[in-house]
């Protein structure tokens, strides 16, 4: 029986991954899986910010549970599709909790994070897709995107400050970028400069990258 082949869409806020995704889902035999705020109704139902350190691991639980959920839907669907598009994966905890550390380290649990996320993929909790895709957007292009955006999108002030987002930028090029001495995922790091619109033309670079 074919399998689809799942493509994680990753990069930082308004770099654009909502709306390639939204187009790839639009295509014949591709299936979307929405990302984390999506997934349950808007960010208002997200936990509360933490104010000391079981909070904050009660908090990550929370999105680990979202994770479960996920990639158990993928596999739930493996038969029904040609490609599963996720909009961001376990990763994007992962280096968003790497990049706040350095600005509230009494908040720090990104070492605890790393162990639990290893046992779940581990026991097949959650899993690696089979390709990503970055998309790489300069800073003040996802400045513009988010006043363009808003404010039918609000967006946190957290990721438009340095340094959390050249520090969550080098999470993802450690662990993605072919030029990482610690690369560890099949990824094309993508220079993504304009929204992607409808065509099949312009989405067709996004669906024949090695993997995909």
């Amino acid at each position: 029986m074919k399998r689809a082949l799942h493509l994680v869409i990753s990069g930082l806020s308004a770099a654009g991954k909502t709306t390639l995704v939204q187009a790839l889902g639009r295509l014949d035999s591709v299936l979307v899986v929405p990302e984390h705020v999506d997934w349950i109704g808007g960010s208002k139902n997200f936990p509360r910010f933490p104010e000391n350190i079981q909070q904050k691991k009660d908090k990550q639980r929370f999105f680990m549970d979202l994770d479960r959920q996920r990639f158990q839907w993928v596999q739930d669907h493996l038969t029904q599709a040609d490609i599963i598009v996720t909009d961001t994966d376990f990763t994007s905890p992962l280096a968003h909790n790497y990049a706040e550390r350095w600005l509230y380290p009494e908040l720090d649990v990104y070492n605890w994070l790393v162990d639990e996320y290893g046992a779940m993929l581990r026991k097949g909790e959650v899993g690696l897709a089979d390709a990503y895709i970055y998309l790489d957007v300069p800073l003040e292009d996802r400045k513009k995107r988010r006043r363009k955006d808003w404010p039918a999108r609000r967006r946190n002030d957290l990721f438009f400050k340095e340094p959390f987002p050249d520090q969550m930028r080098y999470f993802y090029w450690s662990l993605m970028h072919s030029n990482s001495p610690r690369a560890a995922l099949c990824c094309d790091w993508l220079l993504h400069e304009q929204p992607v619109g409808e065509s099949r033309n312009e989405l067709e670079p996004f669906l024949t990258k090695p993997g995909v």
